[in-house]
Protein backbone atom coordinates (compact mmCIF):
# COMPACT_ATOMS: atom_id res chain seq x y z
CA UNK A 1 0.00 0.00 0.00
CA UNK A 2 2.61 2.77 1.02
CA UNK A 3 4.87 1.54 -2.07
CA UNK A 4 1.94 2.45 -4.41
CA UNK A 5 1.17 5.78 -2.97
CA UNK A 6 5.33 6.41 -3.16
CA UNK A 7 5.43 5.62 -7.07
CA UNK A 8 2.18 7.49 -7.99
CA UNK A 9 3.91 10.54 -5.84
CA UNK A 10 7.54 9.83 -7.88
CA UNK A 11 5.51 10.00 -11.14
CA UNK A 12 3.68 12.94 -10.14
CA UNK A 13 7.42 14.82 -10.22
CA UNK A 14 7.84 16.85 -12.97
CA UNK A 15 10.75 15.18 -15.74
CA UNK A 16 12.24 18.56 -15.86
CA UNK A 17 13.36 18.78 -11.94
CA UNK A 18 14.19 15.01 -11.83
CA UNK A 19 16.58 16.04 -14.45
CA UNK A 20 18.08 19.30 -12.81
CA UNK A 21 19.04 16.83 -10.28
CA UNK A 22 20.34 14.34 -12.28
CA UNK A 23 22.67 16.93 -14.25
CA UNK A 24 23.74 19.17 -10.64
CA UNK A 25 24.70 15.62 -9.26
CA UNK A 26 26.55 14.73 -12.34
CA UNK A 27 28.30 17.62 -11.86
CA UNK A 28 28.98 17.76 -8.57
CA UNK A 29 30.76 14.54 -9.10
CA UNK A 30 32.72 15.96 -12.12
CA UNK A 31 33.88 18.65 -9.34
CA UNK A 32 34.66 16.43 -7.08
CA UNK A 33 36.21 13.67 -9.23
CA UNK A 34 38.73 17.08 -10.74
CA UNK A 35 39.39 17.81 -6.86
CA UNK A 36 40.83 14.00 -6.18
CA UNK A 37 42.94 14.14 -9.51
CA UNK A 38 43.98 17.41 -8.38
CA UNK A 39 45.58 16.13 -5.10
CA UNK A 40 46.20 12.87 -6.54
CA UNK A 41 49.00 14.77 -9.12
CA UNK A 42 50.01 16.91 -6.40
CA UNK A 43 50.88 14.56 -4.20
CA UNK A 44 52.75 12.28 -6.54
CA UNK A 45 54.36 15.56 -7.73
CA UNK A 46 55.83 15.78 -4.24
CA UNK A 47 56.49 12.21 -3.45
CA UNK A 48 58.71 12.27 -6.79
CA UNK A 49 60.57 16.06 -5.50
CA UNK A 50 62.20 13.77 -2.54
CA UNK A 51 62.94 10.69 -4.38
CA UNK A 52 64.66 13.74 -6.77
CA UNK A 53 66.07 14.93 -3.24
CA UNK A 54 67.64 12.09 -1.87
Amino acid sequence: MILASKQSRFTRVPPLLLLTCFFSLAFLNRYVCIQLIRQLVVAVGLIALIEIRD
